[in-house]
């Protein structure tokens, strides 16, 4: 009998366990894991822009998204002539 409540809190204790492990990981992805409808693609651009094909590609990336509807481009670069 002592060992079935111990086997059913550990099972408790696991479950519970895996649920903030969960939590966690949602939390620490910096994304909504659970979304499923349209999203907004967020890009930034920063320092000089010496480069421009790692930009080419993502935006190519983006506008291959069918979820992806609206794009907001951040740009932070110093002004040139």
């Amino acid at each position: 009998m002592r060992g079935a409540v111990f086997a059913i809190l550990a099972v408790i204790f696991l479950f519970f366990t895996f649920i903030a492990g969960v939590g966690c990981g949602l939390l620490i992805s910096g994304e909504d894991a659970l979304s499923t409808g349209d999203k907004v693609a967020v890009l930034k651009i920063e320092d000089v822009i010496l480069d421009d094909q790692a930009y080419l590609d993502s935006i190519t990336t983006i506008k291959n998204d069918s979820q992806i509807k609206a794009v907001v481009l951040r740009i932070e670069s110093p002004g040139g002539a």
